[in-house]
């Protein structure tokens, strides 16, 4: 069974090559699928260049998901499943009213997934569930330690909104760049959280210093940006360049994680230059502080 890609991707999200023509369609899940015979499905594949029987296989969801890095020379299949990769998406291109594609095949019974696909399931079913609790109690332990730290509920709302800002920038970022939540990318996105906190306390802290002093919160900020403004920039290349080689490693999972962190550093910077200083300009014209005498 072959799912459409979602609207505005271009990844097969679901595809499992082996099943049970035993089970009813209506137990798969498909909401308007079109259904091949296994003589059917053997002409589409015909007609569109590659052969049916090499996409009978367990993990065919793996090769969908990055078909790219496949080599072909190593793997006879995957001359076949990249061109069956194009010829489906070419036909949910052509066919709309369709939201799956089943084919049946008459000499495979399908099985549950076992062995290293069940494992990656399983593992990506946890990571979804677990994301949301994770990432609510990461930004509620830094709220918590900012206020600790400042007594100002204007501090927690300069520090942590920026982060916010960064954190859905870097989903943006994972879903253009095609690079899934799993095992090796989702303590990326906890970890920048902790370094755009860290430029969040460099600026505030020093600003909150030339506060003190007596100056307003326009010049508060000149002077801190006059001197922490360049090592927080500072700071901040120099972890994304350290990463940024990690783009070029052979295996996917490093590559990734070298992309994310490369772009969450200079994302997190950013915002720390820019949102946060708005926010406590803005709230400092709302509700003024009080003058010390």
């Amino acid at each position: 069974m072959i799912q459409r890609p979602a609207e505005g991707t271009s990844v097969i999200p679901y595809a499992f090559g082996v099943g049970s023509t035993e089970l009813p369609i209506d137990s798969l899940g498909a909401q308007n699928p079109i259904v091949f015979n296994d003589d059917e499905f053997t002409d589409f594949a015909y007609d569109n260049g590659f052969n049916s029987r090499n996409l009978q296989i367990q993990n065919l969801l793996n090769y969908y998901s990055d078909i790219e890095s496949f080599d072909e020379k190593v793997d006879f299949k995957v001359k076949d499943i990249k061109q069956s990769d194009i010829a489906f998406k070419d036909f949910f291109n052509n066919n709309e009213e369709y939201s799956h594609l089943i084919f049946e095949a008459d000499e495979i019974k399908y099985r549950l997934a076992s062995g290293s696909v069940g494992i990656q399931h399983a593992t990506n079913e946890v990571i979804e569930k677990g994301e949301l609790p994770m990432m609510l109690i990461v930004y509620a332990v830094i709220i918590v330690l900012v206020f600790i730290t400042y007594f100002d509920w204007r501090a927690t709302i300069c520090c942590t909104v920026p982060l916010t800002f960064a954190t859905m920038l870097g989903y943006a970022f994972m879903d253009l760049a095609q690079i899934g939540l799993k095992v090796s990318t989702l303590p990326v996105m906890v970890l920048a959280v902790g370094v755009g906190v860290d430029y969040a306390f460099y600026i505030y802290n020093r600003t909150q210093l030339r506060l003190n002093e007596g100056m307003n919160i326009t010049e508060a900020f000149e002077h801190t940006f006059a001197n922490t403004g360049a090592a927080v920039v500072f700071t901040a290349i120099t972890l994304a360049v350290g990463v940024s080689t990690w783009s070029f490693s052979a295996l996917k999972f490093q590559a990734d994680m070298g992309s994310l962190l490369t772009f969450m550093f200079f994302v997190n910077m950013i915002c720390a230059m820019t949102t946060l200083p708005a926010l406590a300009v803005i709230l400092d014209k709302l509700f003024p502080r009080k003058s010390s005498s």
